[in-house]
């Protein structure tokens, strides 16, 4: 519970940061990542209450969007990211949106549906920590960003693979979500900003 809190709160201050800091060349990254936090917040308070129906569809589906949503603002900055000449076209940095629509073939599997959820939470992180990597005109590594990526992959491990093996308190793997997902937030807004 006090995990799930911690979340919460952490994602209302990113959606604030989004919000007030990321405009110019960024906007539609701003808002596609603001669409999902919100999503995902309104996922969050509907979950949380007593409903009868389909809560775990409902809250399942909720979540592939926001991480399909995740993904299409990482492909933004991805295409800012490269010389004009090498862009892709802008609708593409909109493909994973197909992944929701997918996901209701698989919804009531709950191995496969694990699975989906295991790597498109994987890629996001993945394709992150390429950014920190990325030798383009918009530096993103700092230590901040550095940390932040740390305990999202230290939280990733711990919910999908260490859960398994050893008993872990919820709380542990939500505050370092919480944490390392505003961390990066931060400096990733700090940093877009600069360049624009």
């Amino acid at each position: 519970m006090w995990g799930q809190l911690i979340i919460f709160l952490t994602t209302v201050i990113c959606l604030y940061l989004l919000i007030r800091d990321l405009t110019g060349k960024f906007k539609d990254v701003k808002i596609v990542t603001s669409l999902a936090l919100f999503i995902w917040l309104l996922s969050q308070v509907v979950y949380t209450g007593e409903f009868n129906f389909y809560e775990d569809i409902y809250h399942d589906f909720n979540n592939i969007v926001t991480i399909s949503l995740i993904l299409s603002a990482e492909l933004m900055i991805v295409r800012v990211m490269r010389p004009a000449l090498f862009r892709y076209p802008y609708f593409l940095v909109y493909t994973p949106i197909l992944i929701p629509v997918s996901f209701i073939l698989i919804i009531n599997t709950y191995m496969i549906k694990d699975l989906v959820f295991m790597i498109t939470q994987g890629i996001a992180l993945f394709v992150y920590l390429l950014f920190l990597l990325d030798k383009s005109e918009i530096r993103l590594i700092n230590k901040q960003s550095i940390i932040g990526v740390l305990l999202l992959i230290i939280a990733y491990l711990t919910y999908w693979l260490l859960q398994n093996f050893i008993t872990i308190p919820a709380v542990l793997w939500e505050s370092l979500l919480a944490i390392g997902s505003l961390l990066l937030v931060h400096s990733l807004v700090n940093n877009l900003e600069l360049k624009t």
